[in-house]
């Protein structure tokens, strides 16, 4: 069974951090984050490229 986990504001300099720190310890992980441009500039991408990305906010449970 894999351990899986999701990690809201991924795209962000501390959900990176969380993120890579997690897939080192073995979890696969989504990021959720609407990466809005005055936070994220205008890239989408995150420095986790193993992670699974879904753009949304975490206010929308459909997102979640």
């Amino acid at each position: 069974m894999s351990k899986r986990i999701l990690i809201t504001g991924g795209g962000g300099f501390i959900g990176q951090y969380v993120t890579r720190a997690a897939q080192r310890r073995g979890y696969e992980v989504r990021i959720l984050d609407n990466f809005i441009p005055q936070v994220h500039g205008l890239s989408c991408r995150s420095s986790c490229p193993d992670a699974e990305i879904q753009i949304g906010d975490i206010c929308d449970i459909e997102a979640v």
